[in-house]
């Protein structure tokens, strides 16, 4: 949904019908699953003003995330990554500042790959020198 989106492929807000129950509501075991909620948030941000399935699904990943993150449920690298995307949904944001938040966010977590950490640091640091030396090019 989101990369279609991306690439203004017009999309029916009804490929969300997974997330719901019998009744229309969200389903319960999606309260539980932080990855799930903080996809179905950054796609639902994606809807026009219209699509009030996704203004639904805004509300209820907002409503869900906040109390994660208020009852001490996870652990700190997710937590830094679910009040970052409360704050402001990511496309929205700047995509090399987003990038710089999310190499300290995977370098605290237990699971990462050093070469990829790595990798990530490096293309940042060329790129902004690059913007460095452009910067520099323009002012003389």
């Amino acid at each position: 949904f989101v990369q279609l989106t991306y690439v203004n492929r017009l999309i029916e807000p009804d490929v969300f019908g997974c997330f719901l129950d019998k009744n229309g509501d969200f389903k319960e075991t999606l309260r539980h699953d932080v990855d799930a909620l903080l996809s179905l948030y950054e796609a639902a941000h994606l809807g026009k003003c219209d699509e009030d399935l996704l203004k639904s699904a805004v509300v209820f990943t907002t409503g869900c995330l906040s109390a994660m993150a208020e009852n001490d449920q996870l652990p700190q690298p997710l937590l830094e990554k679910v009040e970052h995307a409360l704050t402001s949904p990511t496309q929205r944001r700047m995509k090399r500042l987003e990038a710089k938040l999310y190499i300290s966010i995977y370098e605290n977590d237990e699971d990462s790959n050093h070469d990829i950490l790595e990798l990530a640091k490096l293309d940042f640091h060329i790129l902004q020198q690059m913007h460095r030396d452009e910067a520099r090019r323009f002012s003389l």
